[in-house]
């Protein structure tokens, strides 16, 4: 069994919501992905996700509840190469600015509500949309 992968919704100010456009691998680079990774082992998802946009972003985040998949009793959502996903909310502290690392090219702070505008991956677009039409929880 593979390893779970953690994602971010990063709240920012005005209603948006970060995206993050890969860098690799080139038949993906430039589409847009919540911001994330690989669960390692002894880590919960929180921890995991907490060390991820640290190493990705350089941010220091605090990690909020899980926008569970409705469609799945585990609540995970099913993403690439077969693996699945738990995504959970979390915010960045006010003026603090995601860095640009060799995950990814660049990041946009996208209103909640045109997520979907956005060229996706195609995990994360249901992803999104769901987003699009939630209100977002408060993360402390």
């Amino acid at each position: 069994m593979s390893r779970l992968i953690v994602a971010a919704i990063i709240t920012g100010p005005a209603d948006t919501v970060l995206a993050s456009a890969r860098a690799y691998p080139p038949d993906l680079a430039g589409r847009y992905e919540f911001p994330g990774g690989k669960v390692e082992p002894g880590e919960d998802a929180a921890t995991a996700l907490r060390r991820e946009l640290a190493e990705e972003l350089c941010v220091c985040a605090q990690i909020g509840p899980e926008l569970a998949n409705p469609d799945r009793a585990d609540g995970l959502w099913p993403i690439l190469e077969g693996r699945d996903m738990r995504v959970l909310w979390a915010r960045i502290p006010e003026g603090a600015e995601p860095a640009v690392t060799a995950a990814h090219l660049h990041h946009v702070w996208q209103p909640r509500t045109h997520l979907a505008d956005l060229d996706w991956l195609a995990p994360d677009l249901p992803i999104a949309r769901l987003i699009a039409r939630k209100s977002p929880p408060n993360v402390p």
